[in-house]
Formats: structure tokens, C-alpha cells, sequence
């Protein structure tokens, strides 16, 4: 988001559509998992401890963590 607002600043409209671009399909990933679980393991993975959803909501199972890590790291908001 930061990226989007100092792009239009600086008048780079094409750089800050493709931010835009990058957060749509981010949040479009993130909704593709149960509801909270993603965006606390998105957290963990960028190294901010989030913690476990309270219950009743799940954690993801470790087919959907590592799913999720390879879609953000498409993204390129991972290291490789």
C-alpha cells in the first residue's frame, strides 16, 4: 500500500498499478483460505508472530501452509 501512495507521489501511475495489481491478487489469495488462519501464517512467514486463530476458527493444515508460502512467493512478497 505504502508502494501504491509514494508511486502516485512521485506521478509513476504504471508503477503504482502494478502494486495495485499485487495487492489484489494478494487479497484474493488470502480469502482462498479459512477465514484468519491465512493472514496470521502470511504474518509468521513475513516474521511477525501473530500467533494461532482463536477458536473456533482452524489453523491451516500444512498442505494449505505450504500452498500458501509458494503463492506469496510468487507474488514475490517471500524470499525464495
Amino acid at each position: 500500500m505504502v508502494q501504491i501512495y509514494e508511486s502516485l507521489k512521485e506521478g509513476n501511475r504504471d508503477k503504482a498499478l502494478k502494486a495495485q495489481e499485487v495487492v489484489i491478487r494478494l487479497r484474493a489469495t488470502l480469502r482462498s483460505y479459512p477465514p484468519i488462519a491465512a493472514y496470521k501464517k502470511a504474518c509468521e512467514l513475513r516474521g511477525i508472530q501473530a500467533g494461532p486463530p482463536c477458536l473456533p476458527l482452524r489453523r491451516l493444515t500444512p498442505e494449505e501452509e505450504k500452498k500458501l508460502r509458494a503463492e506469496l512467493e510468487g507474488l514475490g512478497l517471500l524470499s525464495v
